[in-house]
């Protein structure tokens, strides 16, 4: 019997909140697990655990509660973390495939990619917009122009990075 594929996936989020990111990494885990992939999901601490998906958390972050959209400075704070989780869970179950959930998450699995060099991991980017756009919509840099020709420069040189979207 040949052995399944198996697929990190890396969503910088509080998976699982009842809205639409969360919705489509479950449907997207959901659809790869009837195509016999396992998958296995690291995500930030705090959100409510889905029984069926093997979730891998980061330890809690005093003060981070927050599980709506938008933007957070404790995002920042998670990524180090959220790196040396996906690092590890890499490390020891040898993904086939890594996907990156979000911008932030196609940067932390391209980390891990970099990392984990000679094991050639495709990573695959899943994005539902523009980060910069979300930040600008919701109001993140006020009308700071730099901050905002930044993020349109990080966000662009983010989608450069995987192989597949």
């Amino acid at each position: 019997m040949p052995t399944p594929i198996k697929a990190l996936h890396v969503a910088p989020t509080p998976f699982f909140s009842n809205r639409g990111c969360h919705i489509r990494i479950r449907n997207v885990i959901d659809a790869l697990s009837e195509r016999g992939v396992r998958s296995i999901l690291c995500t930030y601490h705090h959100g409510r655990s889905v029984p069926e998906i093997d979730t891998r958390r980061i330890p809690r972050i005093p003060g981070y509660t927050k599980t709506n959209v938008g933007f957070s400075p404790f995002k920042l704070v998670a990524a180090i973390p959220m790196f040396f989780l996906a690092l590890s869970t890499a490390w020891r179950e040898r993904p086939d495939i890594i996907h990156g959930h979000l911008h932030e998450g196609a940067f932390l699995g391209w980390l891990v990619r970099t990392f984990l060099f000679w094991r050639r991991i495709p990573l695959v980017m899943d994005m539902q917009g523009s980060l910069s756009g979300e930040l600008e919509a919701y109001g993140t840099f006020g009308n700071f122009r730099a901050a905002i020709a930044a993020s349109r420069a990080i966000e662009a040189m983010v989608c450069r990075l995987p192989a597949h979207f």
